[in-house]
């Protein structure tokens, strides 16, 4: 999880825990896509109407490495610059040498144990000190990066995409993929894909109270109600079961 200084350092910002970085970011692909209706669309009518923005989507393809040049890359691996000692090979005195190598061949017997001394004695060489990116403990990249990436995935938490030209926030991861071949070595190429999520904030009211009547209203009367002649009800009754009678037959 390393920060690339030469691609603008894009990386990763939870809304809950650390920033996560990467090695190196080969590839950002946005996109900004909206949708249109296929039907026709009478003219003058209110356009917006038939056309609908889509939510961003984010596509990030990063490599990661077990063997990281930025000290950002792995802060959970407590690195640090540290001054160490080169250890170069000592090379012979070739002024000393050349010179007696010269002498021996104008005068080959005196001078051969000469020549074979200034080609054994080394010249003393300066001690080299180098500021050498270093870690206190072992750890590993991917096994690092992937636990993040799928603590927030579990807790369907939300992140911003921080890149050079643009933050894309309030994304939710939706695509992890990792790709491992014989190029890669120990490290892995890694595409991770993100989408906005919209989020609306919601307010409860309380409801108006139903009015009630005033207690001195008089109720409303429903009308007269007229007594039913039981002979007029056994005549309808009758003549309804006398109809049925003609029409589907009986006695």
């Amino acid at each position: 999880m390393g920060l690339n200084p030469f691609f603008g350092g894009t990386y990763l910002s939870p809304q809950s825990g650390s920033a996560i970085y990467f090695d190196c970011v080969t590839k950002e692909q946005v996109i900004r896509d909206a949708e249109v209706t296929e039907f026709p669309v009478e003219q003058g009518a209110n356009i917006s109407d038939h056309y609908r923005v889509k939510l961003n989507e984010v596509k990030l393809e990063v490599f990661v490495s077990q063997e990281p040049i930025d000290l950002t890359a792995h802060a959970e691996g407590q690195g640090f610059y540290g001054a160490q000692t080169l250890n170069l090979p000592q090379y012979p005195n070739a002024n000393g040498t050349l010179s007696t190598i010269a002498k021996a061949v104008v005068n080959p017997v005196g001078t051969i144990s000469s020549a074979i001394g200034g080609l054994l004695d080394p010249r003393e060489n300066p001690v080299i000190m180098q500021g050498v990116l270093q870690w206190a403990a072992p750890f590993d990249s991917l096994t690092s990066l992937l636990t993040a990436l799928d603590a927030i995935r579990a807790q369907a938490g939300l992140v911003d995409v921080i890149t050079k030209s643009w933050t894309y926030s309030g994304m939710v991861i939706t695509e992890v993929t990792t790709d491992r071949d014989k190029e890669t070595g120990t490290g892995t190429r890694m595409t991770i894909a993100f989408r906005k999520l919209a989020i609306v904030n919601t307010q409860q009211v309380a409801a108006p109270p139903i009015p009630a009547l005033p207690k001195d209203t008089p109720p409303v009367p429903k009308g007269a109600q007229q007594p039913q002649d039981p002979g007029q009800m056994q005549s309808l009754a009758s003549a309804g079961l006398t109809s049925l009678k003609s029409i589907f037959g009986g006695p």
